[in-house]
């Protein structure tokens, strides 16, 4: 979990699946500047953000059977359920075909001359 911490210290509460899905792969790619301006390897094809992902619904499995015998009330399991479907949506979302649309967005950046 310590992979999302940038994007804890900026929470949006009441974020879209979208919304999510642009600030992890945001998040993700500045990530991945700052390993290669330390020297270490990059992952420009986002396979380790994925990975993450696999591991948050692991980790969110666990937790949900681990509330099953503490409570009752299903609000809590309903809650881990409800994030685990981001984690999941994430990542079965990180296609060559959703990152060729949002390629569309940054046109201005993708002009020859321009930084």
């Amino acid at each position: 979990m310590k992979k999302l911490r940038p994007m804890v210290l900026h929470h949006l509460p009441f974020a879209s699946t979208e919304e999510t899905m642009y600030r992890a792969l945001s998040m993700y790619a500045l990530a991945q500047h700052f390993r290669s301006r330390s020297g270490l390897k990059v992952d420009w094809e986002f396979s380790g953000l994925g990975a993450i992902y696999r591991d948050i619904n692991i980790l969110n499995k666990a937790f949900s059977e681990r509330f099953k015998g503490f409570t009752n009330s299903e609000a809590t399991t309903n809650a881990i359920v409800s994030l685990d479907c981001f984690a999941q949506m994430i990542e079965f979302s990180i296609t060559e075909e959703m990152l060729e649309e949002l390629e569309g967005q940054f046109e201005e950046y993708l002009k020859d001359g321009v930084d």
